[in-house]
């Protein structure tokens, strides 16, 4: 959704989405480094990486089926005694913010907005090279509630945000009390437990066009000539 308001735009926009295939991991040094040379020639970079092990609601007791926590504040980069398939999990995932940070220092010395996103809570934030750039004034953080953007559900959100539109980017936050979404004026849809076999969190992944079109009109604010968008 967001690629085609981008387009709508007047965009040249590429999409690289994992779940098309595991040659888009953005964790693989061979994909990452093709995004390298051509981020020169875009005029935003906007990544959205799962969120799975960097979630905080990840906290099923042992003996339970629910997903285990596989890091905490104090082992950020993962849990001592994982086991192999979660190890392996973290360490993709280590990777995939590794060479995220390298596309987002990229951009941001070739003058290239854009934004990285995980839910307001997630661990992500934490990563020391991502408090780095927000110390230093390169990014900021930018909160939001996607309720306030043509969705049931509150989910709130934080957006690493940097270039030449950093300052002025803003988003909304939802006023509602007791679990009431201020824009509808009902109860939020809560994302938690299984619907049909499947994480109910899963139908939360796909951005609505009211929140596209606000994230790349205030990216592309300042840009001049023909966006490109990756």
């Amino acid at each position: 959704m967001l690629a085609d308001a981008a387009a709508k735009r007047g965009c040249l926009s590429m999409v690289l989405d994992l779940a098309d295939s595991l040659f888009n991991d953005l964790g693989r040094p061979c994909v990452y480094a093709k995004l390298l040379k051509v981020i020169p020639e875009c005029s935003l970079l906007c990544l959205d990486i799962p969120c799975n092990t960097w979630s905080r609601a990840r906290r099923g007791p042992p003996s339970s089926k629910l997903p285990r926590a596989l890091r905490s504040d104090a082992e950020l980069w993962g849990l001592k005694g994982l086991s192999p398939r979660d190890e392996a999990k973290v360490r993709s995932a280590n990777h995939m913010i590794k060479g995220c940070l390298r596309l987002v220092r990229a951009a941001i010395e070739n003058n290239v907005g854009g934004y990285l996103e995980n839910p307001l809570t997630s661990r992500l934030w934490l990563v020391p090279a991502i408090q780095s750039l927000v110390k230093r004034q390169l990014a900021v953080f930018i909160d939001l509630d996607m309720c306030q953007y043509d969705t049931q559900w509150r989910k709130p959100t934080r957006l690493l945000v940097w270039g030449p539109s950093r300052h002025s980017f803003e988003l909304r936050r939802c006023q509602g009390r007791a679990g009431i979404c201020s824009r509808t004026h009902k109860p939020h849809l809560k994302l938690s437990g299984l619907a049909n076999g499947a994480f109910v969190t899963a139908q939360a992944q796909v951005y609505t066009w009211a929140f596209s079109d606000a994230v790349v009109r205030q990216l592309l604010n300042g840009t001049a000539g023909t966006a490109r968008a990756t």
